[in-house]
């Protein structure tokens, strides 16, 4: 294999584990979210704040890594 092929391999590795792992992270945030009672607007309104920023940065990791290696 050329360097370049292993290069490739490896960054596919690394960003399989961290595009894992934001999901994860982000499925947890539902979890906080569903967990919090009906009347805690201001907690609730923080992790949506936090699962639109995990999810926005999650979405153009995509675009930019994984979807142009396509």
């Amino acid at each position: 294999m050329t360097s370049s092929v292993l290069k490739h391999q490896h960054t596919s590795l690394q960003f399989s584990d961290t595009h894992d792992q934001q999901v994860n992270d982000v499925e947890k945030l539902f979890k906080k979210f569903e967990g919090l009672g009906d009347a805690a607007y201001v907690a609730k309104r923080a992790v949506v704040d936090e699962i639109v920023k995990e999810l926005s940065i999650h979405a153009a990791i995509e675009e930019q890594v994984f979807y142009p290696a396509l």
